[in-house]
């Protein structure tokens, strides 16, 4: 697609990690960028099943 797919650091932020944790973004892993995976895994189902950020509007999704 002719993108660059990298992980984000702002200082010390790493913005995935932000963004999952505050329930703003969903998980999606692409080779080779995919040493990260668990642990973003882990964020997205914690926001889900606190009902954190968008997953508040998603009771369904939350339930997962």
């Amino acid at each position: 697609y002719g993108r660059t797919l990298a992980y984000v650091y702002i200082g010390e932020i790493f913005v995935q990690e932000q963004l999952l944790l505050t329930g703003h973004a969903s998980a999606a892993h692409y080779a080779p960028n995919t040493s990260m995976r668990n642990k973003l895994d882990w964020l997205e189902h914690y926001a889900k099943k606190e009902g954190i950020g968008l997953w508040s509007s998603c009771p369904t999704a939350s339930s997962n």
